[in-house]
């Protein structure tokens, strides 16, 4: 898939304003999630993103750090509030599991905790979607939003007066 219609799909499943804000969530994910994993299994997802795309998750490793902490890593990289991102998070590793194929996928799968494995599972794959601390489940419930291909399409605002 292109980028453009990946950023689409992040702005449009995260209900960000813009493309350009789409990009700058997706960069603050795929560098914080790159911190997070092994060279290799960095490689293996980047050698089927688009270059730069590939480029942002390429990062030293730092550690094996929770969701929690990939959580506050991206929102200190946006510069808001934690509780802003997870969404965040979910939507980019989803259309990221959605445009490389399943072998990539798989091995993320294999080699992540359960919690991080979660979130490698397209929307056509998807049972249920990672947990969330503090949640009381992996279960969306009746009304998420994850549930949906275009969450927040009731809400988005238009300059032109179009919906």
């Amino acid at each position: 898939m292109a980028v453009a219609g990946m950023l689409q799909r992040i702005q449009e499943r995260a209900a960000l304003a813009s493309v350009q804000d789409a990009e700058r969530v997706t960069r603050a994910v795929l560098e914080s999630l790159g911190a997070r994993l092994l060279e290799i299994d960095a490689e293996v997802v980047a050698r089927r993103l688009p270059p730069a795309w590939a480029a942002w998750l390429r990062r030293p490793h730092e550690g094996d750090f929770s969701l929690v902490e990939l959580y506050r890593r991206v929102a200190e990289r946006q510069g808001v509030e934690v509780r802003e991102v997870i969404e965040h998070v979910a939507v980019v590793c989803q259309v990221v599991a959605e445009s490389v194929d399943e072998v990539a996928c798989k091995h993320l799968r294999m080699r992540l905790p359960e919690d991080f494995a979660a979130l490698f599972t397209s929307r056509q794959r998807r049972s249920n979607v990672a947990h969330v601390p503090g949640g009381r489940g992996a279960l969306p419930h009746r009304h998420s939003v994850m549930r949906s291909d275009n969450p927040h399409a009731d809400r988005k605002l238009s300059s032109t007066g179009k919906s």
